[in-house]
């Protein structure tokens, strides 16, 4: 005799499983200890990713001096933060949906290959080029490694604890920016730059192989083939994007020499990225099936608010990682390490914030 099934007996098969379902299946309210303990081992795995890929900017930062020393390239060592930015900016959008198409687990360890990878070129660069290049590899990767995190908590806990769960995120995320001055720092001042990049690779890579072993495999369920699929992401947007924004910083980077406004390469430059930003709104509005930024949410007056918030925290943020410990290096004329440290009290601030703001969002 067959007994029949109930809600809490049907456990999605990975070809069943989308967005809308969670990877660890749901329990009954009485065992959700129990339906926790798998969610916070693997959200800790991931937390390693998260925290590796943003201690990466303030390692550089501590390493930057001896960088342009080594190579006496003082006028592109900028581009050792712009082109990691650039890079992370045009991939972000992406993610989400070749997520969709490939499969959440094949995605995110794509991309601590990317990273790993670009942090092995950089270890290893013998000239500015090639560390750039690296630090573009690195950008591809790190960008995925805390926005698929933040799309894997969607589906793997019920919708009123994600902000809870995303707080972990912020968590780590902080602890990364204000660590990362010391630890490179540190190592700058120990063993050398090139192992502010090379520490991070065996770091990714384990992440990468625990990723294996405790994420699921799962699928969007879809009719369509994965060429048909590819037609949804919008590549052609980001295209656009990227050129806008590189030509923007050409324009800040050239300017930065003391070239007056005036001159036709800035001109030029100024009207290729007015062009592309045209373009890029005539992508998002006429071409894109799934635009990366759907243009109709200008009209709501509460997203723009948002935005705007995000924008100026995010700049007061960068700002404060990147020249305070400049500051204490240039005025005080103390070690990488001692710069790093002065980062250290925004840790506790960073953290009851992250978990205030979780658990006012879940009421």
């Amino acid at each position: 005799m067959t007994h029949p099934t109930t809600k809490q007996d049907e456990v999605p098969t990975p070809s069943e499983v989308d967005e809308s379902s969670p990877l660890i299946p749901s329990t009954p309210d009485n065992c959700n200890s129990e339906t926790e303990r798998p969610i916070f081992g693997l959200l800790s795995v991931l937390l390693i990713g998260v925290f590796v890929s943003q201690t990466d900017t303030f390692l550089v930062l501590a390493a930057y001096g001896s960088i342009t020393a080594e190579f006496n390239d003082l006028k592109n060592a900028s581009w050792l933060f712009s082109s990691y930015m650039l890079a992370t900016c045009v991939g972000q959008p992406l993610y989400g949906k070749l997520s969709d198409i490939f499969g959440r687990k094949a995605m995110l360890q794509t991309l601590y290959v990317f990273f790993s990878g670009g942090s092995i070129i950089c270890g290893v660069g013998t000239s500015m080029p090639q560390i750039i290049v690296g630090r573009v590899i690195q950008g591809i990767g790190g960008a995925g490694m805390v926005s698929l995190v933040s799309v894997l908590i969607t589906d793997l806990v019920p919708l009123r604890d994600v902000a809870t769960y995303r707080s972990y995120v912020n968590i780590a995320q902080a602890a990364g920016h204000s660590s990362g001055g010391v630890i490179g720092g540190s190592l700058t001042q120990t063993i050398g730059w090139r192992w502010a990049f090379l520490c991070q690779a065996p770091l990714t890579i384990v992440t990468m192989v625990l990723v294996a072993f405790r994420l699921p495999n799962t699928y969007v369920t879809t009719t369509k083939t994965w060429r048909t699929s590819l037609k949804r992401v919008d590549f052609a947007g980001a295209a656009a994007m990227s050129c806008t924004i590189l030509c923007l910083l050409l324009v800040l980077d050239i300017r930065g020499d003391k070239i007056p406004w005036s001159s036709p390469v800035l001109v030029s430059l100024a009207i290729l990225g007015l062009l592309f930003s045209a373009l890029f709104c005539a992508v998002e509005k006429f071409w894109a099936t799934e635009p990366i930024f759907p243009l109709h949410l200008l009209a709501n007056g509460h997203v723009v608010i948002f935005y705007s918030v995000m924008i100026l925290c995010c700049s007061t943020l960068a700002g404060m990682m990147m020249f305070i410990p400049l500051y204490f290096q240039v005025t005080r004329n103390v070690s990488p390490t001692t710069a790093g440290a002065s980062l250290i009290p925004s840790v506790p601030s960073n953290t009851l914030g992250a978990l205030f703001t979780g658990a006012y969002i879940k009421k």
